[in-house]
């Protein structure tokens, strides 16, 4: 529970050597996720253009499970959830991303570049946002999209550090 300290509390505290943490318990992790959740869903549109579902996964760090949900001609939702070897965590993932068409001489399909935002919850108990950048490759014959993707950003619980993730990968889409 987050309580009030006064500052001269928090001088004598610091000076006995304690460190103080305002998310020293899981409940409230859990807290702060639900409600970059509840704001992260917020700004997917209630009426979708497009509704390809991806699924497949994803090599690197982290590896496991990843999906993408196209809400538009060039907006999407990507999802992950994997196994840290770098970090020995489970790793939730989730960034809303804009694709951007790279005009290619390739006919066997399309590629984009995309940027976006995104949030990650390390289990047992870190927090932090990110920016995903990456290439998306869209077969025009078959149903695969194969990915290459860098997330640098900001671990934000339990203390501030960088982080970065990175990894490819390949989904079916389900049209």
């Amino acid at each position: 529970m987050i309580q009030e300290i006064s500052a001269k509390k928090l001088k004598k505290i610091k000076n006995q050597g304690q460190v103080l943490s305002v998310f020293d318990n899981m409940e409230s992790l859990k807290k702060l996720s639900l409600l970059f959740g509840i704001l992260f869903s917020s700004i997917i549109p209630s009426q979708k253009v497009k509704s390809d579902i991806g699924l497949g996964i994803m090599l690197g760090d982290p590896t496991g499970i990843s999906g993408k949900l196209w809400i538009k001609e060039k907006d999407a939702v990507s999802l992950g959830a994997s196994w840290s070897v770098i970090r020995e965590r489970l790793t939730l993932l989730g960034s809303y991303n804009r694709e951007i068409e790279i005009k290619t001489e390739i006919k066997e399909g399309k590629l984009f570049f995309y940027p976006g935002v995104g949030v990650f919850v390390g289990i047992p108990s870190s927090f932090g946002v990110y920016i995903p950048l990456g290439l998306d490759f869209n077969f025009n014959k078959a149903p695969i999209n194969i990915f290459f993707e860098i997330d640098p950003g900001t671990k934000i619980l339990p203390e501030t550090s960088f982080s970065i993730f990175g990894y490819i990968g390949a989904r079916y889409i389900f049209k």
